[in-house]
């Protein structure tokens, strides 16, 4: 069991409106760093982010078409006030198939108002209909947040299924 001098825990909302936990992990040794994450039973891991670093939330729809777009709003709080920088970016086996439009926003926070921010992520026509994650990131100074927000692709057709596998019997 971790040592409650090491771990702290506190329950908060997911971006998915449902309840997530927080936790911080203090690092033992002074060359590692404490990191701060919290995970959602739905989401799974929402963000990780060292001590002094911005928030950020992802909303964005549950789904998108293939050939078509996803809006991806960020809702960003500094930890200090002055500039910070904001992308957002999919895993390589979706590069491919998605462009992320703009590559980077660049804007000025403060700790105590909520700034937004939106990306879009064109699908082309031959995505793959299955579930997919884009992951956020924040950078101010040099203290860095990461946030996931997973979503899925549907066929663009009506009438138009997944494949699936044979169920031989």
């Amino acid at each position: 069991m971790d040592d409650p001098a090491t771990y702290t825990a506190a329950q908060v909302l997911c971006h998915c409106g449902r309840p997530a936990e927080r936790y911080t992990r203090r690092a033992l040794v002074p060359t590692a760093l404490d990191t701060e994450c919290v995970i959602c039973p739905r989401c799974g891991d929402v963000s990780l982010r060292l001590p002094g670093a911005p928030t950020v939330l992802v909303y964005a729809d549950d789904e998108g078409p293939q050939g078509g777009t996803l809006r991806v709003r960020l809702v960003v709080r500094g930890a200090r006030t002055g500039p910070l920088r904001l992308g957002v970016y999919v895993p390589r086996y979706l590069r491919a198939d998605c462009a992320v439009e703009p590559a980077l926003h660049r804007i000025r926070v403060a700790p105590d108002e909520d700034r937004e921010a939106e990306f879009t992520l064109s699908l082309s026509a031959d995505t793959s209909p299955q579930a997919y994650y884009l992951t956020a990131y924040a950078v101010q100074d040099l203290a860095v947040t990461m946030a996931r927000r997973h979503f899925g692709v549907v066929p663009s057709r009506p009438g138009r299924a997944c494949p699936r596998l044979s169920t031989s019997t």
